[in-house]
């Protein structure tokens, strides 16, 4: 009995000591909690040489989904935030000189100036009023969001745009948004761009009575003659006719043209979408502007970036679609661009990028229908031609990818092929997929952990798979039925368990394909209008999607959950890339403004500006 006297003296005297140091351990959290989030006191966990920002937003009434944007004027890189229950903060600003705006339609508050200093955490407070005109104009870029009849008004010459354009280049059916002002042309620019889409293969500027290939309810047969550039040209019948292009080229001009005033067509409110605020309240996105160059551009030159990945020091590569064609380097650690113009920098629109492990940067020029290659520590740039013997129809190639012996495969759209640059031999070899039509439109692609080769041929809604030993195709509806209706999907990537993840994009669906099994699973996105472009799957078996319209959205598959991060502003087709830590990079290519933009989904948890895989 003494013993157990003894031993329960023990045990109530561990306890104490236990709940005393655990006492002091919350205090000491408490504490510091306090002082991390009071104003001007140095907050340590702060990347080195960063600042942040936080506040309160004074609304009339309880309101969601009110957005804080903050840019630095001298870097000209923007941060965005979601205020939650009236609060919002920003961690790891450059410093500088800050202007401090809300962003909510409905709601508008003045601007305020701030700077941000090293360590330090700056306030900005604010007091949103209610805005009474039903037409919101965004502070950054001057664009009226309006109805989709003032947008795209009713005619003859909508119809035919509705006809021909909107079945690839809209975000998503029923509402199509062209983002036409963006451009603002005149009637030969406009002419330009629509006989480019017409005839994707020939000469910008002239008309070849011709559609974009992949529209089998379109184009009845086709006739192959030489180009006198070396290329093949495509006629096919039973397709546009001058009355349908001159109604377009009308249409664009009177409504687009370079007098017009930029619009976008109003969205719905995103608060709708935010179903899950207390993740939101940790997202943050940065947005890099990629200013003209004043090397390089001109007045009224415009800048479109696209497909961003990462090399072995952390910088952010990407192409340029815009008025010069070239590749573009951001150190996100800095801000600072550099940019390395394309050999024949013009009209040849290039598209997917990689780098290797060497860290050279590998580019497609769709309409060029070659390979790029730049060496960044001697500039030196390479091009491989992809027409190899003519056999690419027409066509433009799209992606490209990577194997485990650094063989780059790239996706063919219109043309039907896939092609493969050979690192050993630096030669092009292309594979014909059994697909009845010269149309076929490979789109995004993706090499398995067993060096498969898998790709989204569009307008078929198929994922075809090559598999290099046996040199032999195999195809997969996309909706698991193969008497289903067409449909559209875009990109695919695999998951850590082999799967097969692909977007449905005019479905607004997110689709898996199991290839050990063949079963097909289809998960609906669960929002109005969804249209799921690019994806990836993380190293935890997430999926992570740059919709159409929407914003970045997670999907965990496991308890089928979605989080929707919404765009700080309208994008289009976002090519998404992911970091090992997480942070989701993409670029917005339809803007006044081009921007290299990320995603950090818990800003509490950077540990780096630098983007690594």
């Amino acid at each position: 009995m003494v013993y157990i006297d003894l031993l329960l003296r023990e045990v109530i005297t561990l306890r104490a000591r236990m709940n005393r140091r655990i006492s002091e351990y919350l205090v000491g959290i408490l504490m510091a909690s306090t002082i991390l989030l009071l104003p001007g006191v140095v907050n340590a966990q702060l990347l080195d040489g960063m600042g942040s920002l936080s506040g309160s937003i004074e609304t009339p009434s309880p309101t969601s989904g009110m957005q804080v944007h903050a840019l630095n004027v001298d870097k000209h890189i923007q941060y965005v935030v979601y205020a939650v229950d009236g609060r919002y903060r920003a961690k790891n600003l450059f410093p500088g000189v800050y202007e401090v705006r809300i962003h909510k339609p409905g709601f508008s508050a003045d601007m305020q100036t701030v700077t941000i200093d090293v360590g330090q955490d700056t306030s900005a407070d604010f007091s949103a009023r209610v805005e009474k005109s039903a037409a919101q104009n965004s502070s950054e870029d001057d664009v009226t969001s309006v109805a989709y009849d003032a947008l795209y008004p009713p005619g003859p010459g909508r119809d035919a745009v509705e006809k021909y354009c909107s079945y690839c280049h809209t975000q998503s059916a029923p509402v199509y948004d062209l983002r036409l002002s963006n451009y603002q042309w005149s009637r030969e620019q406009w002419a330009r761009g629509l006989d480019t889409l017409i005839n994707i293969g020939g000469p910008r500027g002239t008309f070849h009575n011709a559609r974009i290939p992949g529209m089998s309810d379109l184009v009845a047969a086709s006739t192959l003659s030489a180009h006198p550039m070396g290329d093949i040209e495509i006629t096919v019948t039973n397709t546009i006719s001058d009355r349908d292009r001159n109604l377009i080229l009308d249409y664009l001009t009177e409504n687009f043209g370079p007098d017009s005033n930029r619009r976008a067509l109003e969205n719905f409110d995103q608060s709708e979408i935010l179903v899950d605020e207390s993740a939101l309240a940790k997202a943050m996105y940065v947005q890099y502007f990629v200013l003209p160059n004043p090397d390089i551009d001109g007045s009224g030159d415009r800048r479109q970036v696209q497909d961003p990945h990462f090399d072995h020091d952390g910088n952010v590569w990407f192409t340029d679609r815009g008025t010069h064609n070239r590749v573009g380097k951001l150190d996100p650690r800095t801000g600072a661009m550099r940019d390395y113009l394309m050999l024949d920098e013009r009209d040849l629109d290039p598209h997917g990028l990689l780098v290797d492990e060497d860290g050279d940067v590998w580019w497609l020029r769709e309409f060029g229908l070659t390979l790029g290659r730049l060496n960044p520590d001697t500039g030196e740039m390479l091009q491989y031609s992809a027409n190899v013997n003519n056999l690419i129809l027409g066509g433009a190639i799209h992606t490209p990818a990577l194997d485990s012996k650094q063989n780059i495969w790239f996706s063919v759209m219109s043309g039907n092929h896939l092609g493969v640059w050979e690192r050993e031999t630096e030669k092009i070899t292309l594979y014909k997929p059994p697909i009845q039509s010269e149309a076929g439109y490979g789109y995004g692609i993706t090499v398995d952990s067993s060096d498969k080769v898998w790709f989204a041929t569009v307008q078929r809604c198929e994922l075809t798979m090559f598999d290099p030993k046996t040199e032999i195709f195999s195809t997969y509806n996309a909706l698991g039925d193969p008497s289903a209706g067409g449909c559209i999907m875009r990109r695919l990537d695999e998951a850590p368990d082999g799967a097969i993840w692909y977007g449905v994009h005019s479905h607004g669906k997110l689709g898996k394909y199991d290839p050990n099994t063949g079963e097909h699973d289809l998960f609906d996105m669960s929002i109005e209008f969804g249209a799921p472009y690019a994806l990836q799957v993380d190293r935890l078996g997430n999926v992570w999607v740059g919709d159409g319209r929407t914003g970045i959205v997670k999907f965990d598959p496991r308890s089928e959950a979605y989080s929707y991060y919404p765009y700080p502003r309208k994008t289009s087709f976002p090519k998404i890339e992911l970091t090992r830590d997480g942070a989701v990079w993409f670029g917005i290519r339809d803007s006044g403004q081009a921007r290299v933009s990320v995603l950090y989904p818990d800003m509490d948890k950077m540990t780096t500006l630098g983007a690594y895989y």
